[in-house]
């Protein structure tokens, strides 16, 4: 006789919850996941410090020796490929530590290599095997959050150790090379790499399905009579199926949704100016007198720049947003892309005023302010269309941002292929004047997507067509409402997950 079957669910007060466990401990997760993020990001700018010194070692060109750059950017656009299934199969505490090692391990080939083929391979192996936090930090933060300010808050921390990291990253090394040698930029981060791999190795599982996998697991044990289950455990896919769906799912993307590919060449330019800085930045301040380290600093403008939008996003930035909204009565993914129409504006106005100013004869710190300018411009424009993307695609946002991250990483890793050629032989004034009306022409597409979105979203073959409808929500809560709240943001996470991994 079979035994009777039965499903686990969290009940109301489960501690095994994550969205019960401590505010402190759900914080430090989600700063530590930053963390990471930051980490591996910010080494993907600091290699260009060491590039001078691995040409002189090596005796090799200042092309190849930027390979070690392209092959580290272009690995993070394909890493989350194969990352964010395992997460969604095997957890997210193992896949984190497993990737932070994985990290760690290549970046010590890198530290002792001795020769240029040795640091383009641990480069590439390094990023692709690292960047389990860019496909599976939103996982986490939904793990451990119903929507409401935890969770936008902590999304907003992740958006920015994300892109504030390649412009920490000049700051780290600049001083690096200037007081040791190169091969310190990778002892580094073999520090960091190993403190993150125990820290990660200490935290507790988050992902709900696998917990609740293992409460299945120890009811049987205890109940023999009972077949106990998690929803989770009978319905996730082999690895080979997940891996197969989000890279053709991705893929397609790519090929065939309009919107995708819009976004993706969106975020391509204003990625791919900030890696022409590391190009351009030695130029301009090295004719004020910069050393490295000296030239390292001026990249803070970006980052304050970067800094003061997310206070403004935090502040004013969803008002801004829903102000149509309560107008119309409908919340749209389009109304998201205002702030991006917003960022569209400053980019090109910062780059003009970044390029006419960089004159000897002109203060340092006046292309230092345009370019915080530019900083605040391009975070607008990241958020917006992440935020955008998650709205728009729902269920299929995880494939839009894979899809998003692969062409992103890897067209914008070629950019300091030709930057310092573009910059020394154009001129910093002409090299910016043609950045800015690359980026006066992208004013258009924000502008397009909030007057044709609905029919755009209807070309693709992935996106949302449906209207939220605004509401008002009462602030204070029943214990009783959060509760039923709660439990519906399980079934819909179960939900999604088998839609998203449906062919």
């Amino acid at each position: 006789m079979q035994p009777e079957r039965d499903f686990v669910e969290f009940e109301a007060d489960d501690k095994e919850n994550p969205r019960r466990w401590h505010p402190l401990l759900k914080g430090f997760i989600i700063v530590w996941i930053c963390f990471n993020a930051l980490t591996v990001t910010c080494y993907a700018s600091t290699y260009l410090d060491a590039v001078p010194y691995i040409q002189e070692l090596f005796h090799i060109g200042s092309t190849v020796a930027k390979l070690g750059f392209t092959f580290y950017a272009g690995a993070c656009g394909l890493g989350p490929l194969f990352l964010a299934p395992l997460c969604e199969l095997y957890g997210r505490k193992w896949v984190y530590v497993g990737s932070a090692l994985g990290w760690t391990a290549f970046q010590v080939g890198a530290a002792c290599a001795e020769n240029t083929a040795t640091i383009l391979i641990c480069r590439f192996f390094a990023a692709l095997l690292g960047t389990a936090s860019f496909s599976n930090a939103a996982g986490s933060i939904h793990d451990l959050s119903v929507p409401g300010l935890f969770q936008s808050s902590a999304t907003m921390l992740f958006c920015m150790a994300l892109f504030m990291g390649p412009v920490i990253g000049p700051i780290v090394s600049g001083y690096i090379v200037e007081n040791t040698t190169w091969r310190w930029i990778f002892y580094a981060a073999i520090i960091a790499g190993g403190v993150e791999t125990v820290v990660f190795a200490v935290l507790p599982e988050t992902h709900h399905g696998i917990i609740l996998m293992r409460k299945a697991a120890r009811l049987r044990k205890q109940h023999p009579a009972r077949d106990v289950r998690s929803a989770f455990e009978l319905e996730r896919p082999s690895v080979a199926q997940a891996l197969r769906i989000t890279a053709t799912r991705a893929g397609s993307m790519l090929v065939s949704d309009p919107i995708i590919l819009a976004i993706s060449l969106w975020q391509t330019t204003v990625f791919g100016i900030i890696y022409l800085f590391f190009d351009a930045f030695p130029i301009v301040f090295g004719a004020h007198g910069f050393g490295v380290g000296a030239t390292g600093l001026t990249f803070l403008g970006i980052g304050v720049g970067m800094l003061l939008y997310g206070v403004f996003a935090m502040t004013a930035g969803e008002r801004i947003e829903e102000s149509e909204s309560r107008k119309s009565g409908t919340r749209t993914p389009e109304r998201r892309l205002k702030l991006g129409l917003l960022g569209a504006i400053i980019v090109p106005i910062s780059l003009l005023w970044f390029g006419f100013t960089t004159y000897t004869s002109v203060p340092y710190m006046v292309p230092i302010v345009a370019s915080g300018f530019y900083g605040f411009g391009f975070l607008a424009v990241s958020l917006s269309t992440f935020y955008y993307t998650i709205d728009a695609y729902t269920t299929y946002a995880a494939s839009a941002f894979a899809a998003q991250a692969m062409i992103r990483s890897v067209v914008t890793s070629v950019f300091v292929l030709f930057g310092t050629q573009m910059f020394s032989g154009l001129g910093p004034r002409w090299a910016t004047f043609i950045l800015a009306m690359i980026g006066v022409v992208e004013i258009a597409l924000p502008i397009v997507f909030m007057r044709k979105g609905e029919a755009l979203r209807k070309a693709s073959g992935f996106a949302s067509v449906e209207v939220e409808h605004e509401h008002v929500v009462e602030d204070k809560a029943s214990s009783d409402e959060e509760k039923q709240t709660e439990t519906h943001s399980l079934d819909d996470d179960k939900r999604a997950w088998v839609q998203e991994q449906a062919p």
